[in-house]
């Protein structure tokens, strides 16, 4: 008799046991599956914020581009008047030109200037006159050639903060440019013996929307 009730005993608590597992699994389930999502969720954002910083480092990168000057008859965009003789302005169109291209490789347009600065003696590894040609006897031509107009003209005195232009380029576009210099009939027999050398630079001003 008491065998019975033992077995009896253990049977009840054999039956709550499982009974309290099966009330714990649901809630194991939920957790499990709670964890399982927090995870698909951050891992899909993290996705997404990556997919969006990639794109937005590539739009900027093809939206800046590149604005580039080539030399087209020269090596050096350095030009040189070295012992040079004093004509008039029809004489100095017969001159052979120094000639260059800026282009536009972006997706914006730029507005952009080119100057011509002075170089120093020092600067240059070629033997030159021991005196320079002052500004004043110094002309100079710059000629768009796509319409073979005359941009500007004048001594190289009268040029403002040394710019010989500043223009719009449009994106994907290429402008070709001649610039020609030459010692003025301002000048005397005191052109001889005397050098000018200028560089051609390139500056960026605004990138535009």
């Amino acid at each position: 008799m008491d065998k019975d009730f033992d077995l009896e005993n253990n049977n009840i608590d054999e039956s709550q046991e499982n009974e309290e597992k099966n009330k714990k699994k649901p809630i194991l389930l939920l957790v499990l599956y709670s964890l399982s999502l927090l995870i698909f969720i951050l891992s899909g954002t993290f996705t997404l914020s990556t997919i969006l910083k990639g794109r937005q480092t590539n739009l900027n990168n093809i939206q800046v581009g590149e604005v580039r000057m080539d030399l087209i008859n020269n090596d050096s965009t350095n030009i040189k008047l070295v012992d040079a003789y004093p004509m008039d302005d029809e004489e100095a169109k017969e001159l052979k030109p120094f000639e260059f291209r800026v282009t536009n490789n972006g997706t914006l347009a730029v507005n952009y200037r080119l100057k011509l600065l002075d170089v120093d003696r020092k600067d240059v590894n070629i033997d030159l006159p021991s005196k320079r040609l002052d500004n004043d006897k110094i002309s100079y031509s710059l000629v768009d050639k796509s319409t073979n107009e005359i941009v500007k003209t004048g001594t190289i005195e009268d040029l403002d903060d040394q710019i010989l232009i500043t223009e719009k380029l449009q994106p994907r576009y290429s402008k070709e440019f001649e610039l020609r210099l030459w010692v003025n009939k301002t000048a005397g027999k005191e052109s001889q013996n005397r050098y000018y050398i200028g560089n051609i630079s390139l500056e960026i001003d605004e990138i535009l929307k």
